[in-house]
Order: structure tokens, then sequence, then C-alpha cells
């Protein structure tokens, strides 16, 4: 991602925090053997196209990286050949939605295929260091003991990094995709818009957490998400009924319609689809893309700006 990449922590293993990944004398909590096990039973699950869409795996931010070799490419990966290996892995007609032979060059080349506004990097950013010997490590699912390489061969991944504090450990990119692609960060961007209403409240812009969706956004009045706390968004406990597990029919393919696709009708009628409540607020997380994107419209409204010039400024 030219010089910056963002991070997914793999928090929430609880009963797995006493694991252990080994590589040679280096000890790494098994946050990243967790959350390959995770990734390795719900793949075995989802069809090709679907199992594609989670093809970026990063595990830490970082801006620039010094010493060490370096990271390691590969022109092929998983099915290749599936994934357009013929073709170099094209990226789709604009327009036109992805197929298998196209989703890697979708994924990695997307600020192609959409308008899109440039965040530059900051004129500081954090230098990163490089382990001189790269890490081997070992998770353990179905019984069995697995490497990095062995998920790898099975699961199309585009690209891992794994570092620990502020040294890399291991850096691998696939496919024909290297550390200058701008790979797409996906659900990495609920983090910044969550640290945005943070700054925000910070500077005034928000006055409190605790003010529902429509005191900002007038449009979401008598809405259930108009009546929702900025809190519960932020905790994805808003209550209103929502199914993201990427299957046919689920609602995160009528939201990424309505935002995205031929014929989009925009933010406030994309949230608009979804007013059915299930619970009540703030007493039930359910992972829902909506609650991110009406937090977006609560930033724009109450800084007077886009969130891409928010977080420039």
């Amino acid at each position: 991602m030219d010089n910056s990449r963002c991070r997914s922590d793999c928090n929430g293993a609880s009963h797995h925090d006493a694991d252990r990944v080994h590589s040679g004398g280096l000890r790494i909590e098994a946050r990243a053997g967790w959350f390959l096990r995770q990734l390795e039973g719900r793949m075995a699950g989802l069809g090709a196209k679907l199992r594609a869409i989670g093809l970026v795996m990063t595990i830490a931010i970082l801006a620039t990286a010094s010493a060490g070799s370096g990271p390691i490419y590969s022109n092929t990966g998983a099915d290749a050949d599936a994934y357009g290996a013929a073709q170099v892995y094209p990226v789709p007609p604009l327009g036109k939605p992805f197929t298998q032979q196209t989703i890697i060059g979708w994924h990695s080349h997307y600020d192609r295929l959409t308008t899109m506004r440039t965040v530059s990097r900051g004129a500081v950013t954090s230098a990163f260091k490089r382990a001189d010997d790269e890490i081997t490590p070992v998770y353990y699912y179905d019984g069995q003991q697995n490497s990095v390489e062995d998920y790898l061969s099975r699961n199309p991944v585009t690209g891992v990094l794994i570092a620990r504090d502020d040294t890399i450990l291991y850096e691998h990119y696939l496919y024909a995709r290297t550390d200058k692609d701008r790979l797409l960060s996906q659900s990495m961007v609920k983090t910044l818009t969550g640290l945005l209403v943070g700054i925000a409240v910070s500077e005034g812009a928000i006055r409190s957490i605790d003010d529902d969706a429509a005191t900002y956004v007038p449009e979401l009045a008598g809405t259930e998400y108009g009546r929702t706390k900025l809190r519960d968004l932020l905790q994805m406990s808003s209550g209103v009924h929502f199914i993201e597990t990427y299957q046919p029919g689920d609602d995160i393919y009528k939201l990424q319609g309505a935002l995205l696709w031929p014929g989009a009708t925009g933010a406030i009628a994309a949230v608009h689809q979804f007013n059915t409540r299930d619970a009540a607020a703030g007493t039930r997380f359910v992972y829902a893309g909506p609650e991110t994107e009406v937090l977006g419209l609560v930033l724009s409204r109450a800084t007077h700006m886009s969130l891409s010039d928010y977080l420039r400024g």
C-alpha cells in the first residue's frame, strides 16, 4: 500500500491467549495463530469467490522498514490459474463486477475502478525495523500442526505481514502483488472511523457519544439507526437487524449496492433499508457494516467536511 499499511490486531481470542507461536528462540503471542485458525475454519465453508474477499491479511501497522532482507514475493498462489494467473491477474472492466479471474486485480487496483480521494502520508512517519531472520510460525487446526506456508497453499491470500512492536518478522506477497500495491483495506477503515469520532469529540464537533445519530443527521430522524447512540454504533450494538455473513441474499450486498454499484442511491437511502430492531441498543454485539456508515454520516455532518478531508487535516 505504498508507504502505509493498516492493522488487524486479531483481538478477542480469550481462551486462546495462553497459546504461543514458536519460532526458534522467539515466542510470539498466538494472536496470529488464532487468527489463522479462525480463517481456516471459516474459509473451509465458503465458495471460491467468497473466500477471495478475504484476500488480504495484514497484521501490524507501519510506514517504512529498515534492515533485514525485505519482503518475499511470489507470482503464484492457491488456485492461481482460477484467479487469472495466465492474464497476470487482470482488473475487471470499468463498471463491471469482479469475477473469480478478476477479483485479485479488483482488490489491489480498486483506485482505478471508482472515484477516490487521496490522503497523503504524514510529514512524520513511524520507522519500523526488519528482523534479520524471518520467523517460521506454526498454528494448530483440525488436530494438525500447520505453517503459514501451509495456510497460503490452501487459501487465496495476497499478502501476510506479521510484526511485533516495531519489528517486521514476516512479510510475504503472492499472486504477483507487492508492498507497493494499494490493497483494499476493507473493514480496517472502521478503526479509522472510530478514531475520527474520538478526535471530533475532543475538538467539540461532536458533543457526546451519548448523542443519537439523528442529532447530527436529521434525515435519519424517526429511524432505528437515527435513534441509536453513537456509543452503541461504535460498539456495533445498535440492535438493528442486519445480516453480514457474505452468503447470497445477505444484507451486506444490499448495502454495497446502494453505496457502490451502478444505480447507487447514496448513503442515506442505503441506511434507510435497515429499520427493524432485533434487540435494545447497547445489549448485543452484532458485526454490521451500516453502523460505521452511520458514523461516517455523523462525522461528515458534524465536521462539515468529508471523512478524507477530516483525516487529511
